[in-house]
């Protein structure tokens, strides 16, 4: 995968330099050259981020309202390498008639009383108990649901996570 990543670079950059080239060359207004090459460079920068989504690496996108648990990763706070941890969660997005798509990975700041929740729920799920979680309503009716990667050192979301109830069986 990280061949993939490099060969992915290089073949972005030759097509910026490319473009630089032909915008030298060329007999456009230097601000068409200009706005082709910031173009051309955000592109870059946007399938990067498209891509990085693609090969699996953990999301900060806000998670799912319902969700099925499959997984956890804690990872603690770290005063010597000045890391501030994090959990990542493998979570499926639960719609009212089941899961919706595949599992996805999900990074949230690390916070005490999570951690100890998502412990829980994977000792739960060890001893055969599948876990569903919901994201927690705010005092005034707002989810706690994050704004994604480009948010601004936001708190945690406050979910739960709870044995996934026993399913009910039509009478003979």
């Amino acid at each position: 995968m990280t061949s993939d990543l490099v060969l992915l670079v290089v073949l972005y950059a030759a097509v910026a330099l490319m473009a630089c080239w032909l915008a030298a060359v060329s007999r456009m207004p230097v601000l068409l050259k200009l706005v082709a090459i910031v173009l051309i460079g955000a592109s870059d920068f946007v399938c990067w981020q498209l891509w990085r989504d693609a090969t699996g690496w953990p999301t900060e996108e806000p998670m799912p309202k319902n969700f099925l648990f499959h997984a956890a990763t804690i990872e603690e706070p770290d005063e010597h390498s000045g890391s501030k941890g994090s959990l990542l969660l493998w979570l499926t997005t639960l719609k009212d008639d089941g899961p919706d798509g595949p599992p996805r990975s999900y990074r949230v700041p690390y916070k005490r009383s999570l951690h100890e929740q998502v412990q829980l729920a994977m000792d739960r799920m060890r001893e055969g108990h599948p876990q569903i979680g919901s994201i927690k309503e705010n005092d005034n009716g707002e989810s706690g649901r994050g704004r994604g990667m480009f948010s601004i050192e936001e708190p945690p979301p406050d979910f739960e996570l709870r044995t996934l109830p026993a399913p009910a069986l039509p009478e003979k």
